[in-house]
């Protein structure tokens, strides 16, 4: 199976459409960066609909291969920054 890596906005739009797991049938495996569940943990603990990805067995946590390029990108915020940095090493 296929393995995709994604930011905050990709999941909370696909939760709040209720096509999340889209993303499963699609990919197989979901790997997220620890800023993506950052964002994601503040939002829900703020009240917002987002998804809690702990649920899903299919969804990993991984942390970004290279960060060299993050100094440079100055408008994107962590997710996105760390999903261009690209999927390491797996930490769950």
């Amino acid at each position: 199976m296929r393995e995709v890596f994604c930011n905050t906005s990709s999941l909370q739009y696909l939760h709040q459409l209720d096509l999340l797991p889209l993303l499963h049938r699609l990919a197989g495996r979901l790997i997220v960066l620890p800023a993506v569940v950052d964002e994601l943990s503040a939002g829900i603990s703020r009240g917002l609909n987002l998804p809690d990805l702990s649920g899903f067995d299919w969804v990993e946590v991984g942390v970004p291969r290279s960060l060299t390029a993050v100094p440079l990108v100055s408008d994107l915020g962590p997710g996105e920054t760390q999903v261009l940095a690209g999927p390491g090493t797996r930490i769950q």
